[in-house]
């Protein structure tokens, strides 16, 4: 569950997964990432890039769409050389409106999600945020993911609660 859109469709260093009973396989980090979106808005000045309109973020068999997407980044200090070209260190990440992830594995959505890199956590929110997979499905208004230590936690919102429905599964 862990595994969402930042560590494998932006974020050059894939996390490892959460196994929250859906099986997630992390997208390799040397595919490509392709983004498209009616317009890009880069400012170098502020070190942002912002996607908007129907942006669609691919990476392997994972896929994130929303309204907006904005990637704040750090330029490189090191000097330009070929093989530095148009690298940056991503600072945070954050899609908004309509947000679905959709891989293989899992199925999420929210109305905004975060990524924050120096803390490695991923942020869901909206009153509806889902993450869904085989093993089961989470929903509240915010689902935190921590990447480095496998641990999530949803809170709920002011008119409902944290809600989670486990698939049991059988042996064979």
């Amino acid at each position: 569950m862990s595994l969402l859109w930042v560590s494998v469709c932006i974020c050059p260093a894939a996390a490892e997964p959460h196994d929250f009973g859906a099986g997630v396989v992390s997208a390799k980090p040397s595919q490509p990432v392709t983004i498209t979106a009616d317009e890009l808005v880069s400012d170098d000045a502020s070190e942002t890039a912002e996607f908007i309109g129907n942006v669609k973020v691919v990476r392997g068999d994972y896929t994130l769409t929303a309204d907006r997407l904005k990637v704040h980044y750090r330029r490189s200090d090191r000097p330009s050389t070929p093989k530095a070209v148009g690298r940056a260190n991503i600072r945070e990440i954050v899609a908004e409106g309509h947000v679905r992830i959709v891989s293989s594995e899992l199925t999420a959505t929210a109305e905004r999600a975060a990524y924050d890199a120096q803390t490695r956590m991923i942020e869901l929110s909206g009153e509806d945020s889902t993450v869904a997979g085989s093993g089961g499905t989470v929903s509240g208004s915010k689902i935190t993911l921590f990447l480095d230590t496998d641990r999530f936690q949803v809170s709920g919102g002011p008119e409902k609660q944290v809600r989670a429905v486990f698939n049991r599964t059988e042996k064979k």
